[in-house]
């Protein structure tokens, strides 16, 4: 009859690796807990700097179209036409460059003081400054 070269496994000894196996599974799930936490965290963190970012880019389209909006009223009020409605194409560009930014109403009142500028350029100075305009296209 053959001998055994090993001795059966304590019943103790299973327990104790069933114990091992199941404290192994704990730390995996708590390590991906905390890795999933982080993550999340980060992307409030990110959702919160995106929504940073666009008020500050909001605030200076603000800034620069009341400075390009006042410079055209300025213009105007010393009779340049010329530097008036280079000041008010240069308006539009910074309306125009981020309008997902901006809400209809504040696209509606970018475009109503706009308008309100160029009425009160001379005509002549907006008939001239187109016909400068076709003629350089053509």
């Amino acid at each position: 009859m053959p001998t055994l070269d090993y001795a059966p496994t304590p019943p103790w000894h299973r327990r104790r690796r069933l114990r091992a196996w199941m404290l192994s599974l704990a730390s995996i799930i708590a390590v991906g807990a905390i890795i999933l936490a982080v993550r999340i965290y980060h992307r409030y963190e990110d959702a919160q700097l995106y929504a940073k970012r666009v008020e500050n880019r909001r605030q200076e389209i603000f800034k620069q179209f009341d400075e390009r909006i006042s410079l055209a009223g300025k213009a105007v009020a010393v009779s340049d036409s010329d530097e008036a409605l280079f000041y008010l194409a240069d308006a539009e560009v910074v309306r125009d460059n981020d309008p997902e930014l901006l809400t209809p109403k504040e696209l509606a009142d970018m475009n109503r003081r706009i308008g309100e500028i160029r009425a009160r350029v001379p005509a002549t100075a907006v008939r001239a400054t187109s016909e400068k305009g076709s003629a350089i296209r053509r």
